[in-house]
């Protein structure tokens, strides 16, 4: 019969070492989450923004109300600059006008590289983060 002392370190070891992966993947997700949380936000602003390029002179005239397709484009995209998130983008923000909804979307890109995970990674070193807004105007 084989003698089993000294293998309860060994298994502390490898249970602590679980322990330490769980907690690191766990980080990583709780930091992904709070980058995509952020680049929503970020969308968002952008598409109100965007949504408030009401063109003034249609609306006036004909009280038709609809958007004017450089100003909103220019309004998020303002918005997008003058952010701190906004320069952290890995692609254009894409920004689409619908005139017969009268809707703007704006969906915006962001690589979140991995931190303490990269031990355990196999492929790709990066998380990519999609956040898409739709804000609809109303009537001035």
């Amino acid at each position: 019969m084989r003698d089993d002392r000294g293998s309860a370190p060994i298994w502390f070891l490898g249970l602590a070492l679980s322990v330490l992966m769980v907690g690191a993947l766990s980080a990583e997700l709780w930091r992904v989450l709070g980058e995509r949380q952020d680049l929503a936000g970020l969308a968002d602003s952008a598409a109100i923004a965007a949504a408030s390029a009401i063109d003034l002179e249609a609306y006036r005239s004909t009280g038709e109300l609809r958007l004017d397709p450089g100003e909103a484009a220019d309004r998020a995209l303002a918005v997008l600059s003058e952010s701190s998130g906004g320069g952290r983008l890995s692609a254009a923000p894409v920004i689409q006008l619908d005139p017969a909804r009268l809707s703007v979307s704006v969906e915006l890109v962001r690589e979140v590289p991995f931190g303490l995970i990269r031990l355990l990674s196999l492929g790709d070193d990066r998380f990519e983060v999609t956040a898409t807004a739709l804000a609809y105007p109303s009537s001035p």
